[in-house]
């Protein structure tokens, strides 16, 4: 009995290990592919400003952004993993070759389809997800033109959340998230060196968008050849496992259809706002998604090989102690930068935006905005996780439960929020959205399995929480001796910037290194060894 305990605690211990290790190699390219994403919007920001053309670009990304999560990234990506690494183990890799090159033929055709139908109903689309914009003037037209050019984008960045799920079963996670790199550079290159060519410049970020899809695709190629597994078409009429993952798949692109209005009816809400607000709620929102993109994503990315592996053999115990060090090791990064972002949200705004067409009411908008979404972090991190081992169970029913009761949520309170607060009331909806939806999901989960009672770590939880509040207070003090409405020409804002985000940091550490706080310990431990 000692010697299995014995085994079962290594075994925990060398899966948590390999998941932090995969977890950093997903958070090194995504923050370097985040801070490339702040540069793209500070680039934007300063050649068209916060006003109707950086709106109309927004708008007309966002609409072939929808449709991918709901052909790869949000529902076949999650879906295609647990299946992939069912027929590897049951039938071997040779199977699971097969099975992945039929899904591709299968996602071939409908993106290409959806291509052709969305550039043909564009003008359509701009009104679905733009309501507030006037039918035929500039504005409207621009955005039209906009969504056009970026449309096959779709078909690209498609097949590379594909080639993202075969990858990561096969444990390699650096090239699919390297892939939003080339995105950023390209539409960077475009808007500082090729706007002259256009007679809108920003139709060059617009074809900036297309040439970063074919190379996204080409990134992943090499290394899905070195695995054996190159995305060459095969018929896949009548195939059970493609039948079947589209049975698993039906309820989720339900889930993710509702979660896309939910961002539809937000558009549509800022929309009706004056010019600019689609702006401050892009900035918002972009801050935001570096937390979820650097930590929440790579933990989820990361585990869902892992549970897919245990409940792939019925192991719960092991599955939900994985769930369990995942959530831990996220909130050890995600609360204290959820903090710093409410404690600090006009510093980090006014150093990254403030210049060029970006002026002081907008970043002081763009803060408030900042603080408020801020709130939702924690809870879009639990979320991300906690559908990463819904997925592995094969449960694609339940999480569409919790989504739809978040988008109710979120829209009924968005539309009257919005009203009186403006672009802070729908980022204040959005939160309490997802707050709703991170609840309702581990209450499922509890019911479904008993194993997952203790899923939370509510010792490191409070912990954490504490500490970070604490450090907070002392971070808001800092605030009152900058001088923000100057932004980044003034040295000293410079000063307070670096001298507070380090110290603090550092005490975050340092205070939970003395509590013998093991995912400390752990970072303490990995920094002594790339050190040396």
């Amino acid at each position: 009995m000692a010697q299995t305990e014995q085994a079962a605690m290594e075994n925990n211990t060398a899966t948590r290990l390999r998941i932090k290790k995969n977890a950093r190699i997903v958070s090194f390219f995504t923050l370097l592919s985040r801070i490339l994403g702040a540069v793209r919007d500070l680039v934007m920001l300063h050649v068209f400003g916060a006003g109707a053309i950086y709106d109309a670009f927004i708008i007309a990304l966002t609409i072939p952004n929808v449709l991918r999560r709901l052909t790869a990234e949000g529902s076949l990506s999650m879906v295609f993993v647990p299946l992939y690494t069912d027929i590897r183990e049951a039938r071997g890799p040779e199977d699971a070759r097969i099975f992945a090159q039929k899904v591709a033929s299968l996602l071939i055709i409908v993106c290409t389809l959806l291509c052709a139908l969305g550039i043909f109903y564009s003008d359509n689309l701009v009104q679905l997800f733009a309501s507030g914009y006037d039918v035929g003037s500039e504005k409207f037209l621009l955005t039209s033109m906009l969504t056009k050019i970026m449309f096959p984008y779709l078909i690209f960045i498609s097949l590379v959340a594909l080639a993202m799920g075969i990858l990561n079963a096969e444990q390699h996670f650096a090239a699919p998230a390297a892939a939003p790199i080339l995105l950023n550079v390209s539409i960077i290159c475009a808007t500082l060196f090729f706007t002259h060519y256009f007679n809108y410049p920003i139709e060059a970020a617009a074809w900036g968008v297309f040439i970063a899809g074919i190379a996204q695709l080409l990134l992943q190629l090499p290394f899905l050849l070195r695995i054996k597994q190159p995305l060459v078409p095969l018929s896949f009429l009548k195939d059970p496992d493609v039948q079947q993952l589209l049975r698993l798949m039906g309820p989720t692109l339900f889930g993710v259809a509702v979660y896309q209005i939910n961002i539809i009816i937000l558009r549509n809400l800022a929309s009706d706002l004056p010019d600019g607000h689609v702006t401050y709620y892009n900035v918002a929102s972009r801050l935001q998604e570096l937390i979820i993109g650097v930590f929440a994503f790579a933990y989820a990315t990361a585990s869902l090989p892992e549970f897919s592996k245990h409940t792939s053999k019925e192991d719960w115990g092991h599955a939900f102690e994985t769930l369990r060090s995942s959530i831990s090791s996220a909130m050890f990064l995600v609360l204290p930068a959820t903090a710093g972002f409410i404690a600090f949200a006009l510093p980090v705004v006014s150093i990254l935006f403030l210049h060029g067409e970006f002026n002081w009411q907008d970043t002081q908008i763009s803060a408030q905005a900042l603080q408020v979404i801020a709130l939702s972090i924690p809870a879009l991190t639990l979320v991300r996780i906690v559908v990463a081992i819904f997925f592995a169970m094969k449960d694609t029913r339940n999480p569409v439960i919790a989504s739809t009761i978040s988008v109710l949520v979120t829209a009924s309170s968005g539309y009257y929020l919005a009203q009186g607060f403006q672009v802070v009331g729908l980022v204040l909806a959005l939160s309490i959205g997802v707050w709703t939806q991170a609840f309702v999901l581990l209450i499922i989960l509890q019911i479904k399995r008993k194993e997952a009672f203790h899923c939370l770590p509510f010792p490191e939880l409070t912990k954490y929480f504490i500490l970070s509040s604490l450090i907070a207070v002392g971070v808001h003090f800092s605030v009152q001796f900058g001088q923000w409405h100057e932004g980044p020409r003034n040295s000293l804002n410079w000063l307070i910037f670096n001298s507070v985000v380090i110290t603090s940091v550092f005490a975050y550490v340092s205070l939970l290194w003395l509590t013998k706080d093991q995912n400390a310990r752990e970072l303490i431990a990995t920094m002594k060894n790339r050190f040396r």
